[in-house]
This record gives structure tokens, C-alpha cells and sequence, in this order.
């Protein structure tokens, strides 16, 4: 029976896992069991590619290395139904395969907490300001800059030029502030945002 086989155990018992795959299964069933394999090599592959983290990147590089020895023990033993090793290799298999989608919903959670903590340092920055309390404000401009040019949020830029042209103006330093003015209204219309024009309206309006 070359094509589909005899079956499973319906031969006589082998202990190598691709010879039995091949008397069992038939030449069909022996190419999908190479497809599978090598489908999960190159799964592992890209993964490890496309992994960022030092633990993402560490397990599937370990996972490769497993993997390889599975095939190579398949030379002489029925390694693909072993219970005791199928069931821990499947479980990480879907681990590795899943890895990718997490790093980036992780990356993308970091990447909102980014942008939530932008907001308010940037509220906190204009608080100061009224208050007064110049070298306060200073402090948290910069950190305000520092999280803009690690998120996402594509106003970061224009919204540093905002904040350091209002504390120009408070300082009494209206000069400074008017060459500010023009800068960060091309940076929000870089990014098609309509409130850096308003600002700038406002502030020329104030200078």
C-alpha cells in the first residue's frame, strides 16, 4: 500500500519514526509529516527573528535546538508518539508560535502607558507654568520630551515646542517665544493636527 499505507499498527512494529510514518501513513502521509516539520522549523525560525525580548528570543532559539534533536532521535525511535515527550513539545510549540503576537500586544500596552503619562506631564507642565513655578516646569519639559521621543503619539514633537514658547512668554522672553511660534505650527501641520495652528493663533495673538 505505497500511497495511504497500512494504517496505523497495521504493520508490523518499527521503532523509527519515519520509516513507520511511511508504512503506516503512505507516501502521502510521509510528505504532510515532512511538511509539518518543516512548517514548525520555519515557524520557529521567524519567531526567533522576529523576537525583541532576551526571554522571547532565548526560548526559541532553545526550542530550536529541541526541535532539531527530535528530528534527528526520529532516526531511531517513534519520537512523535511518545506521550511523555509529545505533550511538553506541543505545549511550547504553542507557546513559541504565540510569541510574536505578545511581544507586540506588550509592546503596544507600553506604548499606551507612553502616551497616558505624556498627557499628563503635559497638563502638569502648563499647571506649573500658571503657578508660576519656572524651574519646576523646566524639569518636567524635559521629561515631557523624553517620553515624546519614546511614544507613538506623532504631536510629541510640536507639543515640546508649545510648552517651551509659553514658558518663553511667562519668562517675559518674547522674542524667544515668537521664533517658537512658527516651529511647532509646521510640526502639527507635518502631522495634520489643526490645534497647532489654533496655538499658534492664541499665542501670537498674546506676544
Amino acid at each position: 500500500h505505497p500511497v495511504f499505507g497500512y494504517g496505523v499498527t497495521g504493520y508490523h512494529f518499527i521503532d523509527a519514526q519515519y520509516p513507520r510514518v511511511l508504512v503506516e501513513t503512505g507516501i502521502i502521509g510521509f510528505i504532510t509529516f515532512l511538511i509539518l516539520l518543516f512548517s514548525i522549523f520555519k515557524m520557529a525560525v521567524e519567531t526567533y527573528r522576529r523576537a525583541v525580548s532576551p526571554f522571547a528570543r532565548g526560548l526559541s532559539m532553545g526550542y530550536l535546538a529541541g526541535f532539531i534533536a527530535l528530528v534527528v532521535h526520529c532516526i531511531g525511535a517513534n519520537t512523535f508518539v511518545i506521550v511523555r515527550i509529545m505533550e511538553p513539545f506541543w505545549f511550547i510549540t504553542g507557546i513559541v508560535c504565540m510569541l510574536p503576537a505578545l511581544e507586540e500586544r506588550d509592546a503596544a500596552l507600553k506604548a499606551e502607558n507612553l502616551e497616558l503619562a505624556q498627557v499628563f506631564s503635559l497638563f502638569r507642565t502648563t499647571d506649573l507654568m500658571q503657578l508660576g513655578r519656572v524651574s519646576d516646569a523646566d524639569e518636567e519639559i524635559g521629561r515631557f520630551q523624553s517620553l515624546a521621543s519614546r511614544s507613538r503619539v506623532p504631536q510629541g514633537p510640536w507639543y515640546c515646542s508649545l510648552l517651551l514658547a509659553m514658558r518663553f512668554h511667562m519668562q517675559g522672553k518674547l522674542d524667544s517665544a515668537s521664533r517658537l511660534v512658527p516651529v511647532f505650527q509646521n510640526e502639527g501641520a507635518a502631522v495634520g493636527d489643526r490645534n497647532a495652528t489654533l496655538s499658534a493663533m492664541l499665542l501670537k495673538s498674546l506676544l
